[in-house]
């Protein structure tokens, strides 16, 4: 695993006893500091995209304050070359208006959401909004996403239905098409190949996965929130 070290912004990489570290779950942009430009010389170039390069800078300050030492941004942690590596971390990741936030209708921010124990929620300019584990904000959750508030607390995904789950992706969308299946993997806890290039395919894949592990056929009678 690929973690960035708040303080001197390198990436380094863990094999065993990964450190505890914080997640920036947000939405992609034009000009992310990617992992190919490498993080450290890419957040000290201030000719870069400077809302972009404050976005990280902003949680790097968040999660040191907050204790950390490491964290973990998409753009920035994984090798998108690598097939492997991307599954791998897919698997594992298992004050503005919030109902008009743009981060509620990303396929990718699912898993954000509802994977990691706590979730803390901050406007573009970096003002609280309030955590997950919050009464209000499971309510407003639930609200925006239909995501049940079960889930939000931690409750095992295995408790609720394909089609359940189905429902919460159903008004998501991604870039390209495949990530619509490929975004659900950590939420049915289905490993499959990322084949980029076969559309919408991998969500019919996705779909003959899950009838293979799991004997639910509300899969065939899901319909949106």
């Amino acid at each position: 695993m690929r973690l960035l070290n708040i303080n001197t912004f390198e990436l380094h990489k863990f094999d065993k006893e990964i450190p505890p570290y914080a997640i920036l779950s947000h939405t992609w942009g034009n000009e992310e500091v990617t992992f190919g430009m490498q993080a450290q010389p890419a957040l000290k170039n201030t000719s870069r995209n400077r809302l972009q390069v404050l976005k990280v800078k902003g949680f790097c300050n968040l999660a040191h304050d907050a204790g950390y030492e490491w964290g973990w941004i998409d753009t920035c942690c994984i090798d998108k070359s690598s097939p492997a590596e991307e599954s791998k971390a897919i698997k594992s990741g298992t004050a503005g208006d919030l109902e008009d936030c743009r981060w509620f209708t990303r396929g990718w921010a699912l898993q954000g959401m509802i994977a990691p124990k706590v979730v803390k929620f901050y406007n573009k300019d970096w003002e609280y909004l309030g955590s997950k584990s919050d009464d209000h904000m499971q309510d407003r959750l639930n609200r925006i996403t239909g995501v049940d508030k079960r889930a939000l607390r931690g409750g095992h995904l295995c408790l609720f239905s394909a089609a359940r789950k189905m429902s919460w992706a159903s008004k998501r969308n991604t870039k390209l098409d495949e990530d619509i299946a490929y975004c659900l993997l950590g939420i049915f806890d289905i490993s499959m190949p990322m084949l980029y290039g076969e559309g919408n395919k991998a969500f019919i894949r996705l779909q003959e996965e899950i009838v293979k592990q799991y004997d639910d056929e509300s899969l065939f009678a899901w319909k949106t929130n």
